[in-house]
């Protein structure tokens, strides 16, 4: 009966936005069958909308897993449905029919669902989307963990809170606490995790007083918070939905509330460690995630689904932020051997107290003179300092807003439009070939697909996904690729086998100028053949394009007031990197960006 229920709780929710990483092993000679080198399809099914740090952190746990463990190529599709807080019948069927036309044609090879309702979702309309794939689901309660895989021939990773391990840290920790908070939302999802708390709380012997804080806004969590009484703690549960319909992810709502709680705030997941919770006995979501990479990886390599029983989400994270326990005073002492104490920092003055104070009162005289002719020359590095650091905050911004709108682009208006083609392409096929309005239909349905495939290139251009996922060469092969093919233009690209690692800051800074440079030769050279070489040393990675075009003149006032020019010099700048660049009129341009690495490759 109570899973019946669970499976009836999220029955009509679903918006999904696609978004796609891909994975290969280096090319290797075709000594094999040619089927051994097919890249392995899996699809990550993911319960929110968005990228929330849980999400994240089981995405990065089953990612790399699967990398460590299975050698073949790989190719990954994570699909954010939006469970919690959509359930519109119109939107459950467009993205049904919308993953249906995606997987039909190269179907996945593995389904991971991520968290229950994903799981929920898939079952209902497995035979619709995903007929016969087999399933590995990661992060599910175990209780129904175990059923659906008895009943459905599916495996996967289940979990418990630990609530009794919690309890036990708390009363160790404060003896005094009598009073326990639970602070939760009022979404669907937050009221399951209420429920869950109220069925153990009817099985604990404990003399506890047990209150739920449900839905509450910011300010009010924050003024009861700032009034609670020493026997006092509270728990976190999930915090989707306050009562006023404001949506949050529940590490941003703690990090927002934390700092006014009188009493600590414990977590039952590891994923908020860092936004102001205390510690607590915690499942760990990327510990879950590498459970689920390994199965998924077993399969890959072979063994069937049903040889592959379930797994428990593994023993519980016990782990404590030191400055909070201080905080709260209390003593790291009370808490069992094997404790996580994170971010413990012992200042130099607790341990060489006595040794610095003597050696202090030598050197304040000879300080002070030294201090006296250095102050010039101090107010003139930390001027040039602040302006590096101005300079280095203002592209970081930059480039944090283009990497916003890149993911809205492509995650949310691009995929609304697809799934207006789709209903745009339904009602085209309902229309009857001599009704006027067919012709329009068809023009409209192009269009909108002619939008998407342009908002694909906007994001694209605005930030490379790719260059995340992929790493530099095969990011900067794609941009040849692409941009060739958009421009006529030919592009020839080589890269050093074996190249050195790069930082991930350098590999930006080159993909910046790289991309600045083609899409300029693109536009105002003229040229018609460009050639584009990455190599590296021991010490400093290279990056050199040349074209044939029509060339400039660099001292020209349009040059050398341009911000093309001058952002690739800045981003080469604040990496230590140097730009060279070479032109005149008629004789083409040629680029080297030079960036140190040898920080990476010790």
């Amino acid at each position: 009966m109570r899973t019946a229920k669970l499976f009836i709780y999220l029955l009509g929710l679903i918006l999904i936005s696609p978004f796609s990483l891909f994975a290969s092993d280096d090319e290797v000679p075709n000594t094999k069958d040619e089927s051994e080198f097919v890249a392995k399809r899996i699809a990550l099914i993911s319960t929110f909308r968005q990228l929330s740090p849980v999400t994240a952190d089981w995405q990065k746990g089953i990612l790399e897993a699967i990398r460590k463990n299975y050698e073949g190529p790989v190719e990954f599709e994570i699909e954010y449905l939006d469970l919690i807080h959509n359930n519109d019948p119109m939107y459950l069927r467009g993205w049904i029919d919308l993953l249906s036309m995606k997987y039909s044609q190269k179907p996945a090879d593995v389904i991971v669902p991520l968290y229950f309702p994903s799981l929920t979702f898939l079952l209902t309309n497995r035979n619709r989307i995903f007929e016969n794939v087999p399933i590995v689901f990661c992060s599910v309660p175990e209780s129904f963990a175990k059923y659906t895989a008895s009943k459905y021939d599916i495996t996967g990773v289940g979990f418990e809170f630990d609530f009794e391990g919690t309890f036990d840290l708390i009363e160790k920790l404060r003896p005094e606490t009598r009073r326990i908070i639970y602070l939760c939302g009022v979404s669907e999802q937050d009221t399951f995790l209420r429920n869950v708390v109220m069925s153990e709380q009817r099985k604990s012997q404990r003399k506890l007083s047990i209150d739920f804080w449900e839905g509450l806004t910011i300010p009010e969590v924050r003024s009861k918070l700032a009034k609670l009484e020493s026997n006092t703690a509270v728990i976190v549960l999930s915090m989707d939905k306050d009562r006023l319909g404001n949506h949050y992810t529940t590490y941003e709502f703690v990090q927002s509330v934390a700092d006014a709680s009188t009493a600590p705030i414990y977590s039952l997941y590891d994923t908020l460690l860092g936004s102001g919770v205390v510690g607590g006995s915690m499942v760990s979501p990327y510990y879950q995630g590498k459970m689920t990479g390994e199965l998924v990886a077993m399969h890959l390599q072979g063994v069937p689904i049903k040889e592959l029983p379930v797994r428990n989400g593994g023993a519980p994270r016990i782990a404590f932020e030191m400055p909070l326990l201080k905080k709260y005073n209390l003593r790291a002492s009370s808490l069992p051997p094997g404790t996580e104490l994170l971010n413990r920092q012992q200042t130099l003055w607790e341990q060489y107290g006595r040794y610095v104070a003597t050696i202090i009162s030598i050197l304040v005289l000879q300080t002070l003179i030294i201090v006296s002719l250095l102050v010039n020359r101090t107010k003139r590095i930390k001027a040039e300092k602040e302006a590096r650091m101005l300079a280095g905050k203002i592209l970081s911004s930059i480039e944090d807003e283009r990497r916003y709108l890149a993911r809205e682009l492509h995650d949310d208006v691009s995929q609304r439009l697809a799934a207006t083609a789709i209903a745009t392409g339904n009602l085209e096929n309902k229309t009857p070939d001599q009704d006027q309005l067919k012709p329009a239909l068809t023009k409209l349905k192009e269009q909108l697909i002619s939008i998407c495939d342009d908002l694909h290139h906007m994001s694209h251009r605005m930030h490379p996904s790719s260059l995340d996922d992929i790493g530099l060469p095969e990011a900067l092969r794609t941009e040849c690729l692409s941009l060739g093919e958009r421009s006529r233009m030919t592009i020839e690209y080589s890269v050093q086998e074996p190249l050195d690692s790069i930082p991930n800051d350098a590999s930006l800074c080159l993909y910046s100028v790289a991309q600045e440079s083609l899409w300029n030769s693109a536009k105002h050279s003229g040229s018609k053949r460009v050639s584009v070489r990455l190599y590296s040393d021991s010490e400093f990675a290279y990056l050199d394009i040349a074209d044939d075009g029509c060339g400039f003149d660099l001292s020209s006032e349009k040059v050398t007031s341009g911000l093309g020019l001058a952002s690739m010099k800045e981003r080469m700048r604040l990496v230590s990197g140097h730009l060279k660049l070479q032109t005149s009129p008629g004789n083409g341009v040629s680029i080297q960006a030079m960036v140190p690495i040898a920080s990476a490759n010790p």
